[in-house]
């Protein structure tokens, strides 16, 4: 675990404190970790005593907002330093659960010279400050995709009664039991969307327990239901496989015949696509051309990405939404609520949690566990969303966009009264100020939602606009409607 001690004296003092500090015996472990500061500051340095004599001083402390944060240093990078960063991470996550939300904000805080991530979530959204964007008069133009993608002309009745009865393959992952409370995931979003707008959808399955035989599996499945389109999830072979990248060139093998040799039109869909987009366009565009017709992702900054052909060959829209309606009565707990997972990729909600609790604002945190016991159910989620008056969504990824949610649509659509994190991904599809109100800040939330709690007149606008809006556009005929007429553009 712990390494690099250079001298046997300190070396077994570090080691001696090491195993207190696992054990959680702070009290030992600082007494160790202090003593060996003394005797070699350098060697503290490097092994980032000083992180770690903080968190004990944190977690012994009486109150625990009157530690002082550990002295800046220059992050080393070590294996030893991101072990311990990620044993600060895990304990104020416990902190948060367990109500301690002085002590999971110091924590916190003390790793901003050393994690890139917390840090970019404190020097960003949990900077002191109001934003312009929150004070910002409501801009009346309609959303700019109505024009930009053509939606606002898009003959929608004409595109369900020219593809009716075409057959689709969708290829995408599952995250939870078909039999399970967890249908508002995004293959069956898709599934129940397409055969609502007149397509017949099969959804494929690869129950065997040997990955080499997907792509085998996968290429029968073709040639015996014969689609006549594929919307394939760019991620899929991540789920199936310890060897991803292998499997993906097999399907794209895969796919590129039953282009060429059946003409079947193949979508590469992107639950995600600021991720490859962080690596670069190429990454975005992979396969394109040869394995894949069109991609199709909802992250409008990677618009103009790439270059003419692959632009013309992108599909910008958001994944259809589906969620049930409430059995609860709307807007009877006069609070804010969030309802998400809290992981690597987000983990700044970690820190809005500490810092909005330790605030007092009005915000109940319900967490999503996805692998830990049963998951909420859809029925749960959607009645968290519209019983509390105002529900939050977080929208900032741990290497620094913000992008659009699945609670940017379930929110509204259950009724709720959605407010974000500004996202320019949001507000190219949502009106700021009429659907959401959009904040940045720490300091944002803390004057809007006493304001928003206080004015039901105004939760009931935003609750109607963004209700009406998400039910037209992204619940999926438009999305079907747009990815056909593409389709039929490129042919």
């Amino acid at each position: 675990m712990f390494q690099d001690a250079p001298s046997p004296d300190a070396g077994s003092e570090i080691s001696r404190a090491d195993r207190c500090y696992l054990a959680q015996d702070w009290a030992g472990a600082l007494a160790l970790y202090e003593s060996a500061e003394r005797a070699d500051p350098t060697l503290s340095a490097r092994l980032s005593l000083p992180l770690m004599i903080c968190h004990c001083r944190i977690e012994l402390a009486e109150d625990a907002a009157l530690v002082a944060p550990a002295p800046p240093a220059a992050a080393t990078g070590s294996a030893r330093e991101q072990y311990v960063v990620e044993i600060l991470r895990a304990r104020a996550h416990e902190m948060c659960r367990a109500g301690a939300f002085a002590r999971s904000s110091q924590l916190l805080r003390s790793l901003i010279e050393y994690d890139a991530a917390i840090a970019d979530a404190y020097r960003n959204g949990l900077a002191p400050g109001r934003s312009d964007r929150s004070r910002a008069a409501t801009d009346e133009r309609d959303p700019p995709f109505l024009q930009a993608l053509g939606i606002a002309a898009l003959p929608v009745d004409a595109l369900q009664r020219t593809h009716r009865g075409q057959r689709l393959l969708l290829v995408y992952r599952r995250f939870f039991s078909e039999a399970g409370p967890r249908r508002g995931e995004v293959i069956n979003c898709l599934a129940t969307s397409a055969e609502r707008f007149g397509l017949a959808v099969k959804p494929f399955r690869f129950l065997g327990p040997d990955p080499a035989g997907l792509a085998p599996a996968l290429l029968q499945e073709i040639l015996d239901y014969e689609p006549h389109l594929i919307v394939f999830d760019d991620q899929y072979p991540r789920s199936m496989s310890s060897e991803p990248e292998l499997l993906r060139d097999q399907i794209e093998a895969i796919f590129s015949m039953a282009r060429q040799q059946l003409g079947i039109r193949v979508v590469n869909s992107y639950m995600d696509a600021w991720q490859p987009l962080q690596r670069g366009p190429d990454m975005l565009f992979r396969g394109l051309g040869s394995a894949f017709d069109l991609i199709q992702h909802g992250h409008p900054a990677a618009l103009g990405a790439g270059g003419s052909d692959q632009n013309a060959r992108s599909y910008c829209y958001m994944l259809p939404a589906w969620v049930p309606a409430p059995s609860v009565a709307p807007g009877t707990v006069p609070r804010a609520c969030f309802a998400g997972s809290i992981t690597w990729f987000n983990i700044s909600r970690l820190a809005w949690w500490a810092e909005t609790a330790r605030r007092g604002l009005p915000i109940d945190f319900y967490e999503t566990l996805h692998y830990e016991g049963t998951p909420r159910s859809d029925q749960d989620y959607a009645d968290l969303l519209a019983q509390h008056q105002v529900a939050l969504s977080f929208t900032r990824r741990s290497n620094g966009p913000t992008i659009t949610t699945g609670r940017t649509l379930d929110i509204p659509l259950v009724g709720g009264v959605l407010v974000e994190e500004n996202s320019a991904d949001t507000a190219f599809f949502l009106q700021p100020g009429l659907h959401y109100v959009p904040f940045e800040s720490i300091d944002d939330l803390a004057a809007l939602l006493p304001a928003l709690l206080a004015d039901p007149a105004r939760r009931e606008c935003i609750r109607s606009a963004g209700q009406r809006w998400v039910q037209t556009y992204f619940t999926g005929d438009y999305f079907w409607a747009g990815l056909l007429r593409r389709l039929n553009d490129l042919a």
